[in-house]
């Protein structure tokens, strides 16, 4: 039967319930995005090795434990590695659940090593997440058909209403022209996202750019701009130690920071809210603990108003001579 092509604004029934949504681990990005609400796109983004898949592990161990069995392409890690971080995140840190164990080479202990969980606590964790949360098998092609057939599979078979799929470098293009082949695989998910009722997580780099750069803004997600126009939110995570303190920039960011009620010295982690259907726009700092694998949010300073927030940007001349000499001071 033929779908009718447009609708009356006057037989579209009346809606009072509030959409279903997932919470986050943090409860400043909660507000900003109001949740993630069922039948929508979230992009996370930020430079290599800033925290993408840490944050989006503990998307997921939040979702499970509020009933949403979750899909998870890790396209980067293999299987074992993906569960073990995750079996980390869920584990609370105490030295009897973790134990560091060091690397023997030759029958010789080495400067390396790494924290393991007990097996207790590792058959727990197992337990939880059993028949909750489904990986990739990614010996499986990741095109459009095949994504969209095993998401299809995870959501049918399984239960599956929260996906996150990490990352789109990963994805296999069914064409030389890369933009139009992901921009399908784009549009597709979209459409999926809308129809099924769920919500996909999406993560991808931003491009290597010449300037220096804290903050990443959407212009600068790598790929096609189908990526960001598909997506309702979209996040950054910037890593605080890979920033250099030196520049104009970083001082710039440090002062927006701290007229949001943050402090960046104490922060491990910034997700800074680029776009969104929720709330507003905005910040959210964490710290990390190396042994959970986990993040954890910092506390705001407590003489900001919530009323005041957010402030996303002041002007490079605010920079004053005695930040200049702060910068002149931390070199030498």
């Amino acid at each position: 039967m033929e779908k009718q092509p447009y609708f009356n604004i006057g037989d579209i029934p009346e809606t009072s319930a509030l959409k279903e949504r997932i919470m986050l681990p943090f409860r400043q990005l909660n507000w900003l995005l109001n949740g993630l609400v069922m039948d929508r796109i979230t992009l996370i983004t930020s430079s290599t090795d800033s925290g993408k898949t840490t944050v989006c592990s503990q998307f997921i161990l939040n979702a499970i434990k509020q009933g949403y069995k979750t899909f998870y392409f890790a396209g980067e890690d293999s299987e074992d590695e993906a569960r073990d971080r995750i079996y980390k995140q869920y584990t609370s840190f105490s030295e009897d659940n973790f134990k560091f164990v060091q690397y023997i080479q030759n029958g010789k202990a080495t400067n390396c090593g790494e924290y393991i969980l007990s097996h207790e606590k590792f058959e727990e964790a197992k337990n939880f997440f059993d028949n909750k949360l489904f990986i990739h098998n990614n010996s499986v092609p990741a095109n459009k058909e095949g994504l969209i057939n095993t998401i299809e599979q995870a959501r049918i078979k399984e239960g599956c209403r929260f996906f996150v799929l990490d990352n789109v470098e990963i994805f296999d293009l069914d064409s030389d022209n890369e933009n139009n082949s992901l921009k399908e695989i784009c549009v597709a998910l979209r459409n999926y996202a809308i129809t099924k009722k769920v919500h996909i997580a999406i993560v991808s780099h931003i491009r290597k750019i010449e300037r220096n750069i804290c903050r990443p803004d959407i212009f600068d997600v790598k790929g096609t701009s189908s990526l960001t126009n598909i997506s309702k939110n979209i996040i950054t995570i910037i890593r605080t130690d890979k920033l250099d303190t030196t520049t104009k920039e970083y001082k710039n960011f440090e002062k927006v920071l701290s007229l949001n009620g943050y402090c960046l010295k104490d922060c491990d982690c910034v997700v800074e809210v680029r776009k969104t259907k929720g709330r507003g726009l905005g910040f959210c700092c964490l710290k990390f603990n190396k042994c959970t694998q986990s993040y954890y949010e910092t506390k705001e300073m407590q003489e900001i108003e919530v009323s005041e927030r957010p402030i996303l940007s002041i002007k490079t001349t605010e920079i004053t001579d005695k930040d200049e000499q702060e910068i002149i001071d931390s070199i030498f």
